[in-house]
């Protein structure tokens, strides 16, 4: 399949050196009040909208052998292909044409209902990974985004209703994307019309000024907002100078032809970077920056610019949320928050670390623990009776180093992790 293939074999590389750019240009006008990564993490939570893969943006390390894993996660969903209607009790749509493929994110499965409602009725328990279509657009209802989904056929075709922030949207070719345009003549009608065209191949293309612009992955398509394609013979396609491949998925990277950098928000908008010590503070590589078309950078409407964290637990979190569906820390619980707090082998395991750090092991004192706190588990097979650690959110939530990568987590609402709370302490790691 070939966006499979163009999706699953980017290719990351870190070179020896840092290569500074030799200008950093300014947007010419103030978007007003900046926000740092988690602040708008923290502001999206609160609307109940935010993606459990927040700001997985290109890092220095572990993307050569983990690739495949890093693309899954920043290919998020696509469904917002308009605004979101506030509707509770609504029946999913009874066309059956998906608009995207996507997987199941949650460790401990996620509830298909039969309305967009936190008490509407179970219809299944949706096991981690499988895969579902998406059937309609995204219905805001209590404090959620839902979306209607339907089952594969050889699942059965079921209906019904899923939490959006717990799926993962799929590469572009995984479902059928109906055409839109015409497939008459096969010749280009306006060259100078910013336009979606594609071949016979299943490959689609952004098409201006004689130049074809390969469109990814379903999230780039979603942003461009071109509507259907227009079907041209192959040897038009081939007329056609190649340029870069276009890639405007949230977390991406990007430099217009002005020199200026952006990053692409969960919230589909652009965030200036304004400066190199920002850029660099967060953890991001000069290689990594894909070079975009001016046309193709402002279809994002812009966002406010990206200011660095001031805190150690704001940097903490940065840290760890731009390190989501990574492997190189499968069973390394520990190292991973020390990672995050700039520490490096003080403890050996997560459960030495909870006999050194706890200060509330009650039940009930997870309500009490602050943002930033390291939240402990019981040892148990599962994680080689080491116990384990996680840095907290709040709200329950918390990333930490799993046997199948970095993950967020609502420990309230996973049994498994609650059932295993050994309580919470402060990250005082010893100098």
């Amino acid at each position: 399949m070939v966006y499979s293939a163009d999706i699953f074999g980017l290719s990351w590389h870190r070179s020896p050196r840092r290569a500074r750019p030799m200008d950093w240009p300014v947007p010419s006008r103030d978007r007003g009040k900046a926000l740092s990564p988690w602040a708008r993490a923290q502001s999206m939570a609160r609307r109940g909208g935010a993606l459990p893969m927040s700001w997985q943006t290109p890092t220095a390390r572990g993307f050569r052998q983990h690739r495949r894993t890093i693309a899954l996660w920043l290919i998020t969903a696509v469904w917002l292909l308009g605004s979101s209607a506030r509707a509770v009790g609504a029946a999913p749509p009874s066309s059956v044409n998906p608009i995207a493929a996507a997987r199941v994110a949650s460790d401990s499965g996620l509830n298909m209902r039969t309305a967009p409602q936190m008490g509407a009725a179970v219809l299944r328990v949706l096991p981690f990974l499988a895969e579902v279509h998406i059937v309609g657009q995204a219905i805001e209802s209590d404090g959620h985004q839902w979306v209607p989904i339907q089952l594969k056929p050889e699942q059965g075709g079921q209906q019904g209703w899923a939490a959006r922030r717990w799926l993962v949207a799929l590469p572009l070719g995984s479902v059928g994307i109906q055409s839109g345009g015409s497939s008459g003549t096969g010749l280009l009608s306006d060259p100078q019309r910013l336009r979606l065209i594609k071949g016979s191949s299943d490959a689609q293309y952004a098409a201006l000024g004689g130049t074809r612009y390969h469109v990814a992955d379903l999230d780039t398509l979603a942003a461009l907002n071109l509507g259907g394609y227009e079907q041209v013979s192959d040897n038009v396609l081939a007329s056609l100078r190649e340029g870069p491949r276009l890639r405007l998925h949230p977390g991406g990277l990007l430099r217009d032809d002005a020199g200026r950098v952006w990053l692409i928000g969960n919230d589909r908008h652009r965030h200036w970077i304004p400066n190199l010590a920002t850029f660099v503070t967060l953890g991001y590589m000069w290689e990594h920056v894909q070079q975009t078309p001016n046309w193709a950078v402002h279809r994002l409407p812009m966002g406010e610019p990206v200011v660095p964290p001031q805190g150690t637990v704001e940097q903490a979190i940065t840290w760890s949320q731009l390190r989501v569906g990574h492997t190189r820390w499968n069973r390394l619980c520990e190292q991973f928050v020390e990672g995050a707090y700039g520490t490096s082998k003080v403890y050996l395991t997560a459960w030495r670390a909870r006999q050194a750090l706890v200060v509330d092991a009650t039940p009930g004192g997870l309500d009490d623990a602050p943002v930033g706190a390291l939240l402990f588990f019981r040892p148990d097979q599962s994680n080689d009776y080491d116990g384990h650690v996680g840095l907290h959110l709040g709200n329950g939530h918390m990333i930490s180093a799993t046997y199948t990568g970095v993950r967020e987590t609502d420990v309230v609402q996973d049994q498994y992790w609650l059932g295993l709370y050994a309580g919470w302490g402060y990250p005082s790691f010893p100098a």
